[in-house]
């Protein structure tokens, strides 16, 4: 009898303690945790001394380890957890390691890594400086540098990999906090608004889920720096698909396209996640003072990943970061403007300043009056409008194009306009990109088309377009959204303005 009532007791108290832990959980209703805010009933955590995540191992005192959804390591530290080791080994030059990275990160990993400065004193995990000890509330990077030297252009870092440090146990299933500077918001599966995503019928290209997740799959997606030197530190792993913006901008879009397709949620889970997670890293990156100025094609591709995770979770913090009329900080918005009398000035030599475009693949055009109004793109235009013009062959045109193209189609689907808050953005890549890229334009030559290409827009962001938004392309294209970002129901976005 003792026995039977023992387990009894047990079995009583297991029920209350289990309740316990869901009424913690319940309680928490902000969109985002503070790390070691919440304790959590995370059953997947284990005592150990290392922890791995692709190719890179960190080794440590005995604690408490996790993983996050995406597969990232964490561990429990208040401070006397030391760091004992990194597989593969950093030394000088080499496999370097650096914590919450921001605007003024100084590159201590690879001494082959282009037009940014070595300083073997900025790897704290140099073989040296170890151990060391891990503090709560620190993400810690770690890279492998390729065994020979990479050539061209291409990165000479293998892979990155984050160790997120924290002071109690997250909850169950949740987003790694960004990797960049020192504010680590929390977020949970759970806090996913699935209906907030919608699904469209695919098309004869649409790709398979499990090829997108393969853009996400060796790594976090990495927003070190910005401008041109930022591709030295898209490492293989992490950009499997190339280390220029273009490309991974096209991979990101198209992968953001294809979850607003058809698929159950179950299907789509993991590439969401995906997607969600690189856009709190986004986030994370322009809370630490990274600015993606408009500059070729290299800085595009940030803000729709943002949009996307601030929208799914509805997260105020992160939907504030993107809104034009409150941050300038992307290419994308940097890029698109309406036509007016200014520029016509500017580009006839009667404007404050003098016109210099970039004739690096021919002659510019000049902006005339019956221009003004019409939807544009300009290279810099938003810190330096002198250097842009009508020509569709100036510099960069379909480079930004061809990747912006489907970031754009992805926000007109999910029907973010008005969060986005910039219509010029909608209206040139909607109609007049499209327009003329297609062959619609009577009066404007495309000039890389819809295709395979590197600068074309691809042939399956180009079915979604025909299927979802305008069956016939013509001069005008039925809109959810036009002026200042407001929901204004079907019209046309620039009312007979094209062609020319």
């Amino acid at each position: 009898m003792r026995l039977i009532f023992k387990i009894f007791v047990l079995f009583l108290c297991s029920i209350f303690s289990f309740c316990s832990s869901d009424d913690k959980l319940d309680n928490v209703t902000d969109d985002e945790v503070s790390v070691g805010e919440t304790p959590s009933d995370d059953t997947t955590s284990e005592s150990t001394t290392s922890i791995t995540k692709g190719g890179i191992t960190w080794s440590f005192d005995e604690t408490q380890t996790g993983r996050f959804l995406d597969g990232s390591p964490w561990i429990l530290s208040n401070g006397n957890i030391k760091l004992t080791a990194t597989l593969p080994a950093s030394k000088k030059g080499r496999n370097g390691g650096f914590v919450n990275p921001d605007n003024s990160f100084s590159n201590g990993s690879d001494d082959r890594i282009k037009f940014n400065d070595y300083k073997h004193e900025e790897n704290i995990t140099s073989l040296e400086k170890l151990p060391i000890n891990l503090m709560p509330g620190n993400s810690y990077l770690q890279t492998k540098s390729k065994g020979s030297d990479a050539p061209g252009d291409n990165s000479d870092l293998e892979e990155i990999q984050v160790l997120t440090v924290l002071d109690q146990v997250p909850p169950t299933e949740s987003f790694r906090p960004p990797y960049s500077g020192t504010l680590k918001p929390i977020y949970k599966k759970t806090d996913i608004k699935w209906s907030n995503l919608p699904s469209y019928t695919n098309t004869a290209n649409t790709p398979s889920i499990e090829e997108c997740l393969r853009y996400f799959s060796g790594g976090p997606y990495m927003k070190i720096k910005t401008g041109f030197a930022d591709r030295y530190w898209h490492a293989d792993a992490n950009h499997p698909n190339g280390e220029y913006g273009r490309e991974i901008a096209k991979s990101t879009g198209k992968a953001l396209i294809r979850v607003m397709l058809e698929g159950t949620q179950s299907e789509k889970e993991e590439l969401v996640i995906a997607l969600i997670q690189a856009g709190i890293d986004c986030y994370g990156a322009a809370k630490s003072g990274l600015s993606w100025d408009a500059d070729g094609g290299h800085n595009q591709g940030a803000k729709m990943l943002i949009l996307f995770a601030g929208k799914m979770l509805e997260s105020q913090e992160l939907l504030e970061v993107v809104n034009w009329e409150k941050t300038d900080i992307f290419q994308e918005d940097q890029q698109a403007f309406y036509i007016n009398q200014e520029a016509v000035d500017i580009s006839n030599g009667n404007g404050t300043e003098n016109w210099d475009p970039d004739e690096r693949n021919g002659a510019a055009k000049k902006y005339e009056v019956a221009d003004i109004g019409r939807p544009e793109w300009g290279i810099r235009h938003y810190r330096s409008s002198k250097r842009s013009d009508m020509a569709w062959h100036s510099r960069y045109r379909q480079v930004s194009g061809s990747a912006q193209f489907s970031h754009c189609l992805a926000a007109y689907l999910m029907d973010v306009q008005k969060e986005w808050n910039h219509s010029a953005w909608f209206d040139y890549f909607l109609n007049r990109y499209y327009i003329v890229e297609s062959g619609n334009d009577p009066a404007t030559k495309a000039k890389s088309g819809i295709g395979n290409g590197a600068n074309s827009i691809t042939t399956f962001a180009s079915e979604v377009y025909l299927k979802h938004i305008n069956p016939t392309p013509s001069n005008t294209v039925p809109a959810k959204s036009s002026i200042d970002g407001v929901v204004l129901g079907k019209v046309s976005i620039i009312k007979d303005l094209e062609p020319r």
